[in-house]
């Protein structure tokens, strides 16, 4: 989510991805500041396969933090012929994590295909009353407000968490002239709010506060988005030259 200190008086919260299990005492002051009241902490990715879900790698640990409240977020992955997965399983899994973690609210991120959004939303309806009296959330993609199966979603979780953010794509022919779609605009997205603000369950609005590093082939085909990186390696890279910039970005060839 997006924060700064000119909108520290509406309540504010974080995702928090690939991050070390405690925060420096830079990051916590800036929270402080900001009056954040939760960090949505990823802690695992959960992929659907051989009848079961496994659990890619191990899962994090969440930070002990008093003046905020931590919510562990796992993330699904699952092909679009098994969506809805065995979801009294995952259910079950969901539940041990929330005892261990003594969590009030557990999350899940899911880019469910918009084909299997209505399977996707009875199993949530599933996970939700296994994790009683926790709380269910999870992330949405801005466009499910117009598919006909949002309203059984927006019933069978306690809240939404729309991203706002890359909305449109890059278009090659674009790229090749420089030009790029921002990752969020204000006046561009106004009238996704506009439809969310009907939603029937309480929702937050995903804003970027990162920078990323995107990658383009010679045609104006996306390559991808680096995690890791540093303007001075970038911007004095021998090996790059920049061939023209706007505010935002800068086009670069070897």
């Amino acid at each position: 989510f997006c924060a700064s200190a000119r909108t520290a008086e509406i309540p504010m919260s974080f995702w928090v991805w690939n991050h070390p299990a405690a925060l420096s005492p830079q990051e916590q002051t800036a929270l402080r500041e900001v009056r954040a009241t939760r960090l949505y902490w990823h802690v695992a990715d959960l992929r659907w396969q051989a009848g079961s879900w496994q659990i890619e790698g191990k899962v994090q640990p969440l930070p002990r933090m008093d003046f905020v409240e931590i919510v562990p977020v796992f993330r699904l992955h699952a092909e679009v012929e098994s969506a809805d997965g065995e979801f009294s399983e995952l259910g079950k899994r969901l539940t041990s994590f929330a005892l261990q973690f003594a969590a009030k609210e557990i999350q899940i991120d899911y880019d469910c295909p918009e084909s299997a959004l209505m399977r996707y939303a009875r199993g949530l309806e599933i996970c939700r009353a296994a994790l009683r009296p926790a709380r269910l959330t999870a992330t949405a993609l801005a466009g499910w407000i117009d598919l006909p199966a949002f309203n059984v979603l927006a019933c069978s979780v306690d809240g939404l968490c729309p991203m706002f953010y890359d909305l449109e794509t890059d278009e090659p022919d674009a790229v090749r002239r420089g030009q790029f779609v921002p990752i969020t605009d204000s006046s561009r997205d106004k009238h996704w709010l506009e439809k969310w603000s009907r939603c029937r369950v309480s929702w937050s609005a995903g804003l970027p506060c990162f920078a990323r590093l995107s990658l383009f082939d010679s045609n104006g085909g996306l390559l991808g988005h680096l995690r890791a990186w540093d303007w001075d390696a970038l911007i004095f890279h021998p090996a790059l030259r920049i061939v023209s910039a706007s505010e935002g970005c800068a086009v670069m060839d070897v």
